[in-house]
């Protein structure tokens, strides 16, 4: 949706105060109705974008999001959710309890992000390497 695309676009080069109703509008060609025509107001804008970013990231949206989470606690919301997420997939997938599930689901996540903020040019696939390397040697590490 060019609403969202936008938003993105504008969060990652200019951060959050670029989210404003007047320049979506300039940005995207549309008019305020049309806005809101979508949108109950920029808050439902903003969440909606929260959600669209769920299914459409990248290491730059992905920080641009972190840093726009300092103010959005639906955004720090989203991460712990698709920690857990992951935590419950990993304790299944190894048999682990919970606890420790989080605990790499928390590691995999530091490690994905440290690495997208130190090598933003990296490839994915390098990244995705360097995440899997760690979880054979925590795998192989922790006992149970």
């Amino acid at each position: 949706m060019i609403w969202f695309e936008t938003g993105l676009r504008l969060l990652v080069a200019e951060g959050p105060s670029a989210l404003t109703i007047e320049r979506l509008c300039r940005e995207t060609g549309k008019t305020k109705g049309s806005f809101y025509h979508h949108f109950s107001g920029q808050e439902g804008f903003r969440a909606g974008l929260i959600d669209w970013w769920k299914t459409h990231r990248s290491a730059a949206a992905d920080r641009a999001m972190r840093r726009w989470a300092a103010a959005r606690p639906a955004v720090e919301a989203m991460d712990r959710e698709r920690i857990e997420a992951r935590a419950l997939q990993i304790s299944v997938d190894e048999g682990w309890d919970l606890r420790r599930a989080r605990e790499v689901a928390l590691l995999e996540t530091a490690l994905k992000l440290g690495l997208e903020e130190l090598f933003p040019e990296a490839k994915t696939e390098l990244l995705e390497r360097s995440r899997v390397r760690l979880y054979q040697q925590l795998r192989h590490n922790v006992t149970p």
